[in-house]
C-alpha cells in the first residue's frame, strides 16, 4: 500500500464522501465557454463562385474568371506542395524511386481533386444561403 501523507483520503472514502454529496450533474460548476475554444480565422484572399445561371459571358470575363480559377489552383498547389514536401524529397523508403514525371501527375490529380471539393463545398453553400 502507498503511504499517504496526512490529510489525503483513500480512493474508496473519496468515492464514499462523494456519494454522500449526491451532487446532480446540472449543479456542476461547468462552463461551456471555457471548454470549447474558437478556432483561429482562416485566411480566404478570395473566393471562386460559379454562377450557376446559364448566362453566356463576354471574353473579359470569362478570361479574368479563367485567371481567379488559376490563381486559386497556383494556391491550393502551394498549400499541398508545402504539406506534401516530405513525399516529395526523395524515394519512399522501401519503394521504387518517384519519376518527377509521376510526381507532376500526382499533384495534378490532387489538385483536380482539391478544385472538384471547393465546387462542391461552393455549391454546397448556395444551397444553404
Amino acid at each position: 500500500m502507498a503511504v499517504r501523507g496526512q490529510g489525503q483520503e483513500s480512493p474508496r472514502e473519496e468515492i464514499a464522501r462523494l456519494r454522500r454529496l449526491r451532487i446532480e450533474p446540472e449543479h456542476y460548476d461547468l462552463d461551456v465557454s471555457k471548454e470549447l475554444m474558437i478556432p483561429d480565422k482562416v485566411l480566404i484572399p478570395e473566393r471562386y463562385l460559379d454562377a450557376e445561371d446559364n448566362t453566356p459571358l463576354s471574353p473579359e470575363e470569362q478570361k479574368e474568371k479563367q485567371k481567379k480559377l488559376e490563381r486559386i489552383k497556383t494556391l491550393i498547389a502551394k498549400s499541398n506542395l508545402q504539406n506534401m514536401v516530405p513525399l516529395l524529397d526523395g524515394p519512399v523508403e522501401g519503394g521504387a524511386p518517384v519519376s518527377s514525371q509521376q510526381q507532376l501527375q500526382e499533384q495534378e490529380k490532387r489538385i483536380e481533386i482539391s478544385c472538384a471539393l471547393a465546387a462542391e463545398a461552393s455549391r454546397r453553400s448556395r444551397i444553404l444561403s
